[in-house]
């Protein structure tokens, strides 16, 4: 976070819902960093005792935040076969993280989970059950789809974040053998967009929770 937010000025009678919508302010703005209970007891312009009159810990505080942030996220699931489910799901996530970086920041913190975020979790669990899945292999299909989605729109947004790019440079560095082997990868990958990737890992994983339900039908 850069310098510090110009302070609000400070509320007659100060609310839990003051601190939480200035927390949620804060955390857009400088898209988690350097995000603390000190920090936020400056730009309200008290004490941070002052703020434990209201919220428990950070842990109660970062829940609400996350509660509020996450409200905000509420797939559009259409009347439609499971699969066509999970893909809107799956794109309506995505573009919602990429369009706010934060939201990774809240998923979970000291060893926590945001509770708002399982209840999006909960909405896969049931676009997937809708498969036939059920019971421990239901469970493993929600956290590896879960993971795998997550895990790419996570390292979209890191390279957007650091401007990872792959030059001619780079590629020219390595040893002969690692260079071809490379360059003909970077060939294929520079004639896709982002869309297209993540619409291939998700259809991908599609046709991995199709081969799991053909085989629970099988054992």
């Amino acid at each position: 976070m850069g310098k510090p937010a110009a302070k609000r000025g400070r509320p007659a009678r100060l609310s839990r819902e003051q601190i939480v919508a200035t927390a949620v302010e804060m955390l857009l703005e400088s898209a988690g960093e350097d995000f603390s209970i000190h920090r936020l007891a400056r730009v309200l312009g008290i004490s941070p005792m002052a703020i434990y009159r209201h919220v428990e810990n950070k842990d109660a505080l970062m829940q609400a935040v996350a509660v509020e942030l996450l409200e905000r996220h509420k797939p559009d699931i259409p009347e439609a076969g499971w699969p066509d489910q999970l893909r809107a799901w799956a794109r309506q996530t995505r573009g919602h993280f990429l369009a706010h970086p934060v939201f990774f920041s809240i998923l979970g913190w000291q060893e926590h989970i945001a509770s708002a975020w399982l209840s999006q979790v909960a909405v896969l669990a049931r676009i997937i059950a809708r498969s036939g899945l059920q019971d421990k292999q239901l469970a493993d299909a929600v956290r590896w789809t879960a993971n795998t989605i997550m895990g790419s729109i996570h390292f979209e947004l890191s390279s957007r974040q650091s401007g990872y790019r792959v030059s001619e440079d780079d590629i020219a560095s390595l040893l002969p053998e690692d260079a071809d082997t490379i360059g003909g990868i970077m060939n294929h990958l520079r004639q896709e967009n982002a869309d297209t990737v993540f619409d291939d890992s998700v259809e991908r994983v599609l046709e991995a929770l199709r081969m799991r339900c053909e085989t629970s039908l099988t054992t």
